[in-house]
This record gives C-alpha cells, structure tokens and sequence, in this order.
C-alpha cells in the first residue's frame, strides 16, 4: 500500500509519461490511477480513456479483438471506484482513501460477479458499453471528494519527510 500522496502520484506519473512497463502496470496500479481520476478530475472516465489509449500506443499495444482497451471494463471499474469512494468517511485523508477503495477492488475477478464471460469477451463489450447481464453496478451517488493536487516542491518536501527504508 502507500505511504503517502507522493508515492500514489509517483504511480500516476508513470502512468502518464509511459515511464512504467505494461507489465509492472498491474490491477493495483490501474485502480490508483482510477481513484486519483476519481478524486481530480471533473470528467474521470474520459481521462482514464484517454490515458489508456496513450499508454497503450506509447507501449506498441493495439487494440484487438483479445487485446488493449476495453470500454467496458474500463467503465466497470471506473464507475467501481467511484461507489468504493463515495462512502468513505471525511475523517479519511486522500491516501487512506485510495489504500482502502485499491484493498476493497482487489480481486479482478469481481467483474465476473457482475457480467458473464462470454459478455465480458464479446466484441460489443470491447469496444462499446455494455450494461452487466448478472446484476446491476452500484449508483454512484455523489462525487468523491476533490484531492488538492500537490505541487512538485510540495511532494519534494513529502519525500524529504518521510525516512528512509
């Protein structure tokens, strides 16, 4: 889990600057990212979108019938995110947020809770949005809270702060 909000935006910046392998790019790491998405952007699940698309290309990895991005899943788990986060208590702060709602959507195969395998590999699910067939997604019913998004001196002086391993 993470430290601190340094180390969570560590995480993102890979992501962002295609610094990270697509294999070091695990379920955790995409969860991550989706809940600072969540947390900081007004339109979340277009970023992550966007994100991916770039990650994706950067890394030489095409969309295909069995491979890259998949809306579905995608839409899944951002919209997962965002009902993992909006009950969490203010008390709170943002990395506590993130190592609770990563901890609580763990396991990857819960979308298998909410859709069939063979709706979740269908060509309509990769490339489009399509509802779950085995029950419905929780509401979302509020926006998570807004992450202040630290400057680079402010997460400098995290890294300062925090000892040494």
């Amino acid at each position: 889990m993470y430290a601190d909000l340094g180390q969570v935006r560590q995480r993102v910046e890979a992501f962002e600057d295609c610094s990270i392998a697509p294999a070091a790019f695990d379920h955790r790491s995409h969860l991550t990212v989706a809940c600072w998405y969540a947390q900081t952007e007004d339109d979340p699940l277009e970023r992550m979108r966007r994100g991916i698309h770039r990650f994706n290309a950067h890394h030489g990895i095409f969309t295909s019938p069995t491979r890259g991005y998949h809306e579905t899943i995608t839409r899944f788990w951002m919209t997962m995110v965002r009902a993992s986060l909006c009950p969490l208590p203010d008390s709170h702060d943002a990395t506590a947020r993130i190592n609770k709602v990563v901890a609580v959507l763990s396991d990857k195969m819960l979308i298998l809770d909410y859709y069939s395998r063979d709706l979740i590999v269908s060509d309509d699910a990769r490339y489009g949005w399509m509802k779950p067939d085995k029950k419905p997604l929780p509401e979302v019913r509020r926006r998570p809270r807004t992450v202040a998004v630290p400057s680079a001196a402010q997460l400098r002086r995290e890294r300062a702060q925090t000892p040494s391993q």
